[in-house]
């Protein structure tokens, strides 16, 4: 008894033709929504990849802005950065409740 294939699509089991190679898909209709489905996934992944790649050329170009920065400080041709404050918080009274 062999194993009956099924459609990659809808996972149902169906019977291969006798000749030729095994088919995917029990129908051209869903051998064609297959399809559609792959093209729409390579375009919904795209914009996901671009952003990705511009998010490591910022970071690339930070990391190299910040080594250059840090050994022109170590020479002393750059001074160093001002200590940065936190900022103070003013509770500013109501006048109604006053």
């Amino acid at each position: 008894m062999t194993k009956r294939p099924r459609c990659a699509w809808c996972k149902k089991a169906f019977t291969p033709p006798k000749r030729g190679r095994p088919p995917r898909y029990c129908s051209p209709y869903h051998r064609q929504r297959a399809y559609e489905l792959r093209r729409a996934e390579k375009v919904l992944r795209l914009p996901k990849l671009l952003l990705g790649q511009d998010i490591d050329d910022f970071r690339t170009k930070a990391g190299i802005e910040y080594a250059v920065l840090d050994i022109l400080r170590r020479h002393g041709i750059v001074s160093a950065p001002p200590k940065r404050r936190s900022p103070r918080l003013r509770l500013v009274k109501d006048e109604q409740d006053s």
